[in-house]
This record gives structure tokens, C-alpha cells and sequence, in this order.
């Protein structure tokens, strides 16, 4: 039970757009997204392609981003070797399963809800041992789909609160996920202009 209070204390602080805590928090990834699509068959995906921009928090506190790009996971679970890279895998099945395609039905959900690039969430955990051997953004759909990753299923999906505009100016120094991801998409667009 106290484990649990634990973790809602870290996700009441990173909701609350408390100073630099998403790098130590349980979630491994934080994103806007443009676009979340599944496949081969929308009513039985096997993977989950999402566009946008992501910061992918590593195991040793450290994050890569914020990048533009695409994201594929796949529903499947995974064996880490010693060097960390992904073997073994196998279809997710049972209630894993079905967590997983929830969230993904949360996803393209929540970007129907939102509109495209308004949606921010928080997923995966960067405690899972996939993790050790963390999602790669690519450039491409085509890349992504090539390689895609075994989907974290561990603290499910956390939608994340939009800070009020005063929030950044207040404390421009606030490491807060949702503000660096605006952040990077105001350089990403002024610089496609």
C-alpha cells in the first residue's frame, strides 16, 4: 500500500508541473502527439505506430530529447540479454494483453479528443527491463515500423495537464515534460518555416 502512495505522490508532483522530477519519475516516456494510427487490421492491431515528439527517460536518469518522430511498438513481450538487447520475443497475451490494446484505444482517443499535436501523455516505465535497451524515435513511419519495440505495459497511460502559459514564464527554469516539449515544438516549426 505504501508502495502505492509512493508512486501517486510522483505522479501528483509530475502532474502538478513540479520543477525537474519527470527524470526521476516511473514513467519512461513523455510525448505530444501528432497522429497514432494501428495496424495491420484496426479491429486486431498488432502494433501501434504514434508520431510527434517524445522525451525517452533512460535507467540512469538521463533522457534523449526532445525528438520529432515516430514511435512503433509492438504487442509483445521481450527477454533482455547481459548486453541489452531485446530476445525472445512473444505475443502479449491474457490481461496484458488486454491492458495494452485499452491503452492503445486510450491513445487514439485522447489525440480524437485533443486534435493533433495536443495531446500529451506520459507511458511506459523506465524501471522495466525492455527499458534497458530504450525505444529509439525515428525519422520515418518506415523506419519505425521496421523496428519496432515491445510496448510497456507497467503504469499504464497518464494524461498529462497543459501548464497555464504564466506557469513557464513564472519559473522558466521548470523542467517540466509538457513545457519542453512546447518549447521544442515552437523551435521545430519556426525552424520548417
Amino acid at each position: 500500500m505504501r508502495t502505492k502512495a509512493r508512486w501517486l505522490a510522483v505522479v501528483v508532483v509530475l502532474l502538478g508541473g513540479g520543477g525537474e522530477a519527470w527524470a526521476s519519475s516511473p514513467c519512461g516516456i513523455y510525448a505530444r502527439i501528432e497522429e497514432v494510427s494501428v495496424g495491420p487490421h484496426e479491429d486486431q492491431p498488432t502494433w501501434i505506430l504514434i508520431q510527434g515528439d517524445f522525451l525517452v527517460a533512460k535507467t540512469s536518469r538521463r533522457n534523449d530529447g526532445p525528438t520529432r518522430g515516430y514511435l512503433c511498438f509492438s504487442l509483445e513481450q521481450a527477454d533482455v540479454t547481459l548486453n541489452g538487447s531485446l530476445e525472445n520475443r512473444a505475443p502479449l497475451t491474457g490481461k496484458h494483453k488486454e491492458r495494452c490494446l485499452i491503452e492503445w484505444g486510450d491513445l487514439q482517443g485522447l489525440v480524437a479528443e485533443k486534435g493533433n499535436g495536443k495531446a500529451y501523455v506520459a507511458f511506459g516505465s523506465v524501471f522495466s527491463e525492455p527499458f534497458q535497451d530504450s525505444p529509439h524515435v525515428w525519422e520515418t513511419a518506415e523506419q519505425a515500423e521496421q523496428n519496432p519495440f515491445p510496448y510497456p505495459v507497467h503504469h499504464g497511460l497518464t494524461r498529462l495537464r497543459i501548464p497555464a502559459p504564466q506557469e513557464a514564464e513564472r519559473n522558466p527554469a521548470d523542467r517540466n515534460p509538457v513545457i519542453l516539449l512546447q518549447e521544442y515544438q515552437t523551435r521545430q516549426d519556426g525552424e520548417s518555416r
